[in-house]
């Protein structure tokens, strides 16, 4: 399956039988029985590949060449490599500032605050409910000058806390479907849009200038890319989690891999989601560096 979108120029391959060749300047697509697919490699921004399909050193050189990002990722969504075209920008690397962290989560615990509320009007639970009060007890207690390490501990704990809200109520919903189950199983919907959503980030925040592996709320004990999850978390419940929630709602029963895949696509290709991105970025610079090129 290929899926393209126009202007963010963004090619998606999901098909594992998929052969991958150069031909001069152009992307040859052939897959078996078909005739060939023919892509101009300038034309492309950012390649995806989900399952095993082969990447050979030649192409994957050319594709850095023409500054063309790659994101590779298993059938179930885990992530398997990536690589972004580097920005010259990057300043020499600072600690950030800890006195981020607050105003941070307070936005993290915000937009999951909103995303519960949204599932409770849909299908109320006792789960929700109750994890709706924990969060805002938790919100309500960030007075300032809260020690950097309890930050970190919120943050860890809230976050497994709304997680297994959100799965539990996902399940539920699910289970009222008279018996029915959608085609791509809801943990792999997760982690494929989360996966983009982190690609879009870690991508956002090389151009910025700024460094992913010094974070205000991860470090490199529970995350790679500190920063870079830093940003996912900001964003997550609200293009990640209520995405899959009104697909489940609405489409999940009739889509495939692809169908989905075109939802997140249509749902990001809009200035609301720049926006965010930029917001995002210029939330994580803030007290961490300056002078570096904005996004």
């Amino acid at each position: 399956m290929t899926i393209t979108h126009p202007r963010k120029q963004t090619l998606i391959l999901t098909q594992t039988k998929t052969d991958l060749n150069l031909k001069g300047y152009d992307l040859q697509i052939q897959r078996p029985h078909q005739y060939p697919e023919t892509i101009p490699i300038p034309q492309l921004d950012r390649l995806v590949l989900i399952g095993s399909i082969p990447l050979t050193r030649l192409l994957q050189k050319q594709l850095q060449r023409h500054h063309i990002a790659l994101l590779q990722l298993d059938t179930q969504g885990e992530f398997l490599g990536a690589w972004h075209p580097s920005h010259p920008h990057r300043q020499t690397p600072t600690p950030p500032s800890s006195d981020r962290a607050e105003p941070l989560l307070r936005t993290y615990l915000h937009n999951a605050l909103q995303t519960l509320t949204q599932l409770n009007t849909i299908l109320p639970t006792p789960q929700t409910t109750h994890t709706q009060h924990l969060l805002t007890l938790i919100h309500d207690d960030l007075i300032g000058g809260t020690p950097h390490t309890i930050l970190r501990d919120y943050c860890s704990s809230t976050s497994n806390h709304y997680d297994q809200t959100l799965r539990h109520w996902l399940t539920l919903y699910t289970a009222q479907l008279n018996g029915s189950r959608p085609i791509i199983p809801i943990n792999t919907a997760l982690r494929l849009s989360e996966a983009l959503l982190y690609d879009d980030i870690d991508r956002a925040i090389a151009k910025a200038g700024l460094w992913s592996d010094r974070g205000y709320l991860h470090d490199q004990t529970d995350c790679p890319a500190p920063l870079t999850c830093d940003g996912v978390l900001l964003l997550r419940c609200t293009w990640v989690d209520q995405l899959v929630a009104r697909w489940l709602v609405h489409w999940a029963m009739r889509d495939t891999l692809t169908t989905f895949l075109n939802h997140w696509l249509t749902l990001t290709d809009t200035p609301t989601y720049q926006q965010a991105i930029a917001k995002t970025i210029n939330q994580l610079r803030e007290g961490w560096m300056t002078n570096t090129t904005g996004f």
